[in-house]
């Protein structure tokens, strides 16, 4: 891959995933080169980042909450409370700035802890279809298991 080609997709991992070309690279190896639930290497397209989809509804919960205003940095005290939009600073998990900075880091950090792993556009398809849902992936599997064709003895199926 060309310099051109790698700074577009760190561009997109860290826009989309909250990770960079590196850390992909670095889960890839982890992986030894394989989809994490097929165990097969990527054909002719790369391994998908799979993330928890759930994160995107956990920021808009969670930024609020998080948010620490810092007294003393032009924030009001009203009996003994800070009013978090009198406080121009904002501290989030020892991480200073602004409102909108606090946020912005949240955010990338959600997104950084919700990848799970590197998949095949199979495996990836499977997930979303089933919704991300364990206890559907479950079902799933018990019916496959249960379900299974018995074929006599000496016949061979398609691939063996």
């Amino acid at each position: 891959m060309d310099e051109k080609a790698r700074r577009a997709k760190n561009q997109r991992l860290k826009r989309l995933y909250g990770i960079t070309l590196e850390d992909y690279e670095e889960r890839l190896a982890q992986q030894n080169g394989v989809c994490a639930i097929c165990l097969r290497p990527p054909g002719t397209l790369a391994l998908s980042v799979d993330h928890d989809h759930k994160a995107k509804y956990l920021k808009l919960v969670i930024e609020d909450a998080v948010l620490a205003p810092v007294v003393g940095f032009g924030a009001k005290v009203k009996s003994g409370e800070v009013s978090e939009w009198d406080s121009p600073y904002y501290l989030l998990g020892g991480v200073g700035g602004t409102k909108a900075e606090a946020k912005a880091h949240l955010r990338d950090q959600l997104k950084r802890a919700s990848v799970r792993g590197l998949l095949c556009f199979s495996c990836n398809g499977g997930l979303r279809k089933y919704r991300d849902n364990p206890d559907n992936l479950r079902r799933a599997a018990e019916y496959l298991t249960n379900h299974q064709v018995v074929r006599p003895h000496g016949v061979r199926g398609p691939r063996g």
